[in-house]
């Protein structure tokens, strides 16, 4: 779910950048393993395939020292709800502080799931 980065920078603190990009829907056959891909995808064993996704939901933390974000997660999904966003986030906010980074503020774009968000995590 998350790859949170072991940073060889001295710098541990970093901003959670969450940003949704549409993607286009279809489904695609892996033609290695014969797995149907493009359907919603949070995680581990948590693939529904009664909706197709239309948005990838990406995460990445970037160290205040610098500008190189690194990606640490990504979803796939069909309009995600506040609900379900702000699990993520808590998530990797908690993985985060197990790997002793700091995260001093999640920077995200206006619109009305990510307000949502960020009231229910009381920002």
């Amino acid at each position: 779910m998350f790859d949170i980065i072991q940073s060889k920078d001295s710098c541990k603190i970093y901003s959670l950048v969450i940003d949704s990009m549409a993607i286009r829907k279809k489904l695609i056959v892996d033609p290695i393993s014969g797995i149907v891909k493009g359907y919603r995808d949070i995680g581990r064993d948590c693939v529904d395939e009664s909706k197709q996704a239309t948005e990838a939901l990406v995460f990445r933390l970037v160290p205040l020292a610098s500008r190189t974000p690194y990606p640490v997660g990504f979803f796939f999904v069909d309009k995600i709800d506040a609900n379900l966003q702000s699990v993520l986030i808590s998530q990797c906010l908690q993985i985060s502080a197990e790997s002793s980074i700091d995260i001093v503020n999640i920077t995200c774009d206006g619109c009305s799931s990510n307000v949502s968000t960020l009231q229910k995590l009381d920002a």
